[in-house]
């Protein structure tokens, strides 16, 4: 599955941007653009780039697919997300309707996603990485998701692990999420050279 994802990735520059406010972009002029959710609204406006090729989807709120789907990123190639959320059948002909490709990662609702999934939960491809942190961040998930389609190097730039909003943690989580599984996740990806962090979100690891 997926495969025209690598059609768009492969031996290509992309920067995963997520929505930390502290971030370092690469100088690159015409990289493979990846946002994470409604981040594309900001990042588009600022940095170097202007325009958003892929967003990966976390938990789907009405709110955030609504804006989403009636605002899209300029230049978006595909959108990648809970294939069982509630917005799931509606945002994969909405895809295919405006020529965008669409990847569901997964089978059962966001809502359901928590801690404790079972890895077939995912599809196939993320089991390995289900096996080290049972509800990653989608940033995460992105950057897993990302190096199995070959770029020539993936820059993952605006994540920090939620260090600029301590009041959202509680006991090393944030909501479902455990942090320090999520920050070992992210140590093995980029144990891949072609993986390099920002300087935020090293100095975060």
């Amino acid at each position: 599955m997926g495969e025209f994802i690598r059609e768009l990735v492969a031996d290509q520059d992309v920067v995963l941007w997520g929505g930390a406010p502290e971030y370092e972009l690469p100088s690159i002029s015409t990289p493979f653009v990846v946002s994470i959710n409604n981040h594309y609204f900001w990042q588009e406006g600022k940095g170097k780039y202007g325009y958003t090729s892929a967003v990966y989807h976390g938990g789907c709120i009405a709110g955030i697919m609504a804006a989403f789907m009636n605002q899209p990123p300029q230049n978006l190639e595909f959108v990648c997300q809970n294939s069982g959320s509630p917005y799931g059948e509606s945002m994969k002909p909405w895809a295919t309707a405006k020529g965008i490709g669409y990847y569901g990662y997964a089978s059962r609702p966001a809502e359901k996603l928590m801690r404790g999934t079972p890895p077939e939960a995912y599809n196939k491809e993320f089991r390995p990485l289900i096996q080290v942190v049972q509800q990653p961040f989608t940033g995460v998930l992105a950057a897993y998701h990302l190096l199995r389609f070959n770029p020539k190097r993936l820059y993952i730039c605006g994540m920090n692990f939620y260090a600029n909003a301590p009041t959202t943690i509680v006991e090393g989580k944030r909501g479902e999420h455990n942090i320090e599984d999520n920050k070992q996740a992210m140590r093995a990806i980029l144990d891949d050279k072609r993986a390099i962090p920002d300087k935020f979100l090293s100095e975060s690891l």
